[in-house]
């Protein structure tokens, strides 16, 4: 089954067991974004406008959706060869209307979350 997966012409595809869902997903072999920043000290003003376009065109998306992801930072954000993000890691997610539990570190929450 696995096989027939891979050979479509979708960039993702996933599959359902019983206990769990895989997603299958292009790789990315340009790392994470923190590995990137460890590496770059300066990022040309059209890499970082195309960068950041992207980027917040996702978050949109998600807002449309009612999704919050809850954990986002360089170490879940993946770059594709043409430095294209990626945004990994839903585990922490919910969906807008829902009562979300508390995740994460107190410390690098929002204020207005223990208000």
């Amino acid at each position: 089954m696995v096989d027939s997966v891979l050979k479509t012409k979708t960039k993702w595809q996933g599959l359902e067991e019983e206990d769990r869902n895989i997603v299958i997903m292009p790789f990315m072999e340009r790392g994470d974004l923190y590995q990137k920043m460890k590496k770059v000290i300066k990022i040309p003003h059209k890499a970082a406008q195309y960068f950041s376009q992207k980027l917040l065109s996702t978050f949109i998306y998600l807002s449309s959706k009612g999704i919050l992801h809850r954990d986002i930072k360089p170490e879940n954000i993946l770059l594709g060869d043409r430095f294209e993000p990626l945004l990994i890691d839903f585990g922490f997610s919910c969906t807008c209307g829902h009562k979300c539990r508390f995740v994460g570190d107190a410390r690098f929450a929002a204020p207005e979350l223990f208000r």
